[in-house]
């Protein structure tokens, strides 16, 4: 999701900086990002419109997780919140009858300062969404999901209760990504968690109950205090120091050496 802090944001990363300030900021290399190593287990699509596409057409690979973005709606404003949102959907593709959709931020309601948009110009010609949408995106994630059953015609789980990234408090301003902009690497840490529990033969709704419940049974990182977050000197076992390993692992010497 798009940041508007640059005073000391991504510095922490080091000469990776610039790869993790295209990535959060304009999804660049986020193919990469996501499938460096694990191109036998996950999918990437630029847009949520994209995945559904290649649904449409029977394109998609539904043993893989779904990677994808998707645009917010300021309900405040009437303007769409600048940039994309991380979210990813994955099936049971022993059964082929459940979709799961997974967001770090969590569900949200009528409540909520934001809906998800989606643009109908890209849909499907068969998509008709009219009847359910909101403006020009779901009032709640709800209408989202039932829209979405309505579509595929699976059983579609959507999370019930705040996110990862709605219950995690890191620092407004970091030398690492600031104003909880974490979205891509929480969806980073939950791919392969899910990738982890299906290999292990893992029912796919306990995979679901264990990734939209507590925290503490993912074991995700705390992060780290906001002094360090901003000095950019976040301990090792941080939620921050954990972000800069899995940037280290997956963009090479060789990317981060050379212009975009």
């Amino acid at each position: 999701m798009l940041n508007t802090n640059t005073s000391v944001e991504f510095s922490a990363y080091g000469i990776r900086s610039h790869l993790v300030n295209a990535l959060v900021n304009n999804d660049t290399h986020a193919e990469h990002f996501f499938t460096y190593g694990r191109l036998e287990h996950v999918s990437y699509f630029d847009t949520i419109e994209d995945l559904l596409s290649a649904y449409s057409e029977d394109t998609l690979d539904r043993s893989h997780v779904c990677l994808t973005t998707i645009r917010l709606f300021d309900r405040e404003t009437q303007t769409p919140v600048g940039g994309t949102h991380s979210i990813l959907l994955y099936f049971d593709a022993n059964t082929g009858g459940s979709l799961y959709l997974y967001d770090p931020n969590g569900t949200y309601d009528t409540k909520s300062g934001y809906i998800y948009l989606l643009d109908r110009k890209k849909l499907p010609r068969r998509i008709s969404p009219k009847r359910t949408m909101y403006a020009t995106g779901f009032s709640t994630m709800k209408i989202f999901r039932n829209w979405i059953e309505e579509y595929t015609g699976m059983i579609v789980s959507t999370p019930s209760t705040p996110g990862i990234q709605s219950v995690l408090y890191t620092s407004p301003v970091s030398a690492y990504i600031a104003n909880y902009g974490y979205c891509m690497f929480y969806n980073y840490f939950i791919s392969s968690f899910i990738i982890s529990q299906r290999a292990e033969k893992q029912n796919h709704d306990t995979i679901f109950k264990q990734i939209t419940g507590s925290t503490r049974g993912l074991r995700i990182p705390t992060p780290a205090s906001y002094t360090d977050a901003q000095n950019g000197s976040a301990p090792m076992g941080t939620m921050e120091q954990w972000t800069a390993d899995i940037v280290n692992q997956v963009f090479p010497d060789t990317m981060a050496t050379r212009p975009d």
